[in-house]
């Protein structure tokens, strides 16, 4: 069967793409005429239809069915928890304050939400987690609820099962992940489901922006979002629909558009109050700090946002993370890096110092002091606040219970040029909501739930094979990774760059070290009973042991390979490259998806894991 690709034709886009953009609202630039031909395409081939004038049949047939799956495939879903978070922060400390007062004055003892363009959930859970928080703590005799509606009704069915992939939900602040999540178990481990209390508040329907005249029947709101949404219309539909949305606020309300979405023409009696956030001419100010010292469980620090940028020290061993944390952390985004320390020890001599600094982000594995051992010795009341930056996956999350239990707000994966602009929010997101946690998250010791833990305990060892590539150079580091008691029984290959006298030179400086959990053996063959086998890198490609199938193989590269070294060496199914930063990446393109980059003293944990979650798959 020949391979085929509808092509927006005058007659396919009138039919079809303009009708769907008349109703949504959506305009059709140039730049999504792929995308749209590539979905339709893929549309009309799961109908077993195989040409573009057979799939225009079938929609002028089905049109009313059709159109509603089109609005599916066609209308933009990306979208993540706690998007464009200084919203979120300005909610916290302009809007809630003002309304709670506002409710005080009127007798209400309820206020309502409205997510206008809710997507998949998102926006809606997003504000639930937060404004619940903040009512809790601060109004606990005020209930909410929120709506949520979007045209797509496949979306709203997602949203209001309230179910998503564990990948998102897990970069959720760890102080609403605990409360507010439960995690799936067994073969629904890769998902979690927002808990009941959220569900009873939260509710979710179809709704056309476009149709104005149905937001009557939603009743009156006090806060509305319609957020990266209208980046898709036309200014005139833009302005009427804000028009209409406006209307349905509540006297003194507050309206959210996104970031990129700064209303050309403001509604009558709303002003700019923030970031695209537009409210009253007349602002309702919040409490004075005096009336609000009862909230004495909430961390008091300066709110970001009216006090310039928040100042942030960043500790990690690894200068390209560093590096990464400043491209990240800029005063376009508020932030200031104020000071870099590359151990636990010299961030204690800053702040000795007297640094003046709003927040950390500290790393936990690190030469000299580790990130627990400087929450230990360092870390007391007054601190700054602490968020960990590590190369541990949150799956593991022991070692974050632990700097939690010593002060630490919450945990965050290292980014990776790979993944950088999702943990760039991330981490931007979470150190505004720790820097202005006057009422955004409780002060008390955030309590891991055991259901988002995982321990990685090595069960199977005999298929296990951790490999080090070492010059003299590296014998320090590598002596770290021998070490780590978590690794004993794992079978280990140390492989040196160089010839048998360089060999020889390594190998007596591993057996003079007493610390090491196991004896090391040079051979040229693995001996049976013997688990740490020093050899030569030819050597180590003889070995026949090492291409076993059943073997789990993490490379624990310490020094460069060539290329013609890197394709002589056993690739197996289950396999991690740990890299060290100063290492030629491109000797490994063919196996980038495999390849961690990471200081060393990260190696012994991150083959752990490695080694861990293979007996996990294997299960």
């Amino acid at each position: 069967m020949s391979q085929f690709k509808i092509k927006l034709t005058d007659e396919i886009f009138s039919q079809i793409v303009g009708t769907i953009a008349e109703r949504t609202g959506n305009v059709i630039g140039q730049k999504q005429v792929n995308m749209i031909e590539s979905r339709l395409t893929k549309r009309a081939l799961s109908l077993g239809l195989t040409s573009e004038s057979a799939y225009l049949d079938y929609f002028l047939k089905n049109r009313a069915k059709e159109i509603d799956e089109l609005i599916s495939l066609l209308t933009v879903h990306h979208t993540y928890f706690f998007r464009e978070f200084g919203q979120f922060e300005f909610l916290g400390t302009h809007v809630l304050p003002a309304l709670v007062n506002k409710l005080k004055a009127e007798g209400r003892k309820k206020f309502r939400v409205w997510s206008s363009a809710c997507s998949r959930g998102q926006e809606a859970y997003s504000l639930f987690m937060f404004i619940d928080q903040y009512v809790s703590q601060n109004a606990p005799g005020i209930s909410f609820e929120i709506l949520g509606t979007d045209i797509d009704k496949e979306s709203v069915a997602i949203a209001a099962n309230g179910v998503y992939s564990w990948d998102e939900v897990k970069e959720i602040p760890q102080a609403y992940l605990s409360k507010y999540w439960v995690r799936g178990q067994g073969d629904i481990a890769k998902f979690a489901k927002i808990r009941e209390v959220a569900r009873n508040v939260c509710k979710f329907s179809t709704g056309n922006l476009m149709d104005t005249s149905s937001f009557v029947g939603h009743g009156k709101f006090d806060i509305i979002f319609c957020r990266n949404v209208f980046i898709y219309f036309q200014a005139d539909d833009v302005n009427r629909i804000s028009a209409a949305l406006v209307s349905q606020l509540q006297p003194e309300g507050y309206f959210f558009v996104g970031l990129s979405e700064s209303l050309a023409n403001v509604p009558k009696s709303l002003k700019k109050r923030g970031p695209s956030i537009y409210g009253p001419e007349l602002v309702v100010e919040p409490a004075s700090s005096k009336s609000q010292s009862s909230t004495a469980s909430v961390r008091t620090t300066r709110p970001a946002a009216d006090s310039g940028p928040i100042r942030i020290v960043c500790v990690d061993d690894s200068p390209v993370i560093l590096k990464l944390l400043q491209s990240v952390l800029t005063p376009l985004h508020g932030f200031e890096v104020v000071g870099t320390a590359k151990d636990g020890l010299e961030a204690s001599k800053l702040v000795a110092s007297g640094l003046k600094f709003d927040a950390m982000t500290l790393d936990i594995h690190m030469p000299n002091m580790t990130g627990i051992e400087y929450l230990e010795k360092v870390y007391k009341q007054g601190h700054p606040p602490v968020i960990m930056l590590t190369s541990a996956s949150r799956d593991n999350m022991d070692l974050a219970q632990q700097a939690m239990n010593l002060g630490a707000r919450d945990y965050v994966e290292k980014p990776s040029l790979a993944g950088l602009a999702e943990r760039s929010d991330e981490i931007r997101a979470k150190l505004r909501m720790v820097v202005g946690a006057n009422r955004m998250l409780p002060a008390t010791v955030v309590s891991i739930d055991q259901q988002f833990m995982r321990s990685f305990e090595i069960k199977q060892t005999s298929s296990k094979l951790n490999v080090l590539f070492i010059e003299e150079r590296n014998v320090a580091s590598a002596l770290s990774v021998l070490k780590d008691r978590a690794l004993n029984g794992i079978l280990c290959q140390i492989v040196v760059l160089g010839d048998e006298r360089s060999a020889d030179s390594i190998f007596a400086k591993f057996t003079s070290d007493s610390q090491v959990g196991a004896k090391v053996t040079k051979s040229k063959v693995l001996e049976a009973g013997k688990t740490i086998h020093l050899m030569t890198f030819g050597d180590f490609t003889k070995n026949t042991t090492a291409r076993r199938p059943d073997l789990a193989i993490c490379y624990n590269v310490f020094t460069n390979l060539s290329r013609s070294q890197w394709e002589s060496c056993p690739k197996m199914k289950q396999m991690k490259i740990l890299l060290s930063e100063d290492i030629d990446r491109g000797v490994f393109l063919s196996s980038l998806s495999l390849l961690f980059v990471t200081p060393p003293t990260s190696f012994a944990y991150m083959a752990t894991e490695f080694f861990g979650k293979a007996d996990f798959a294997a299960a």
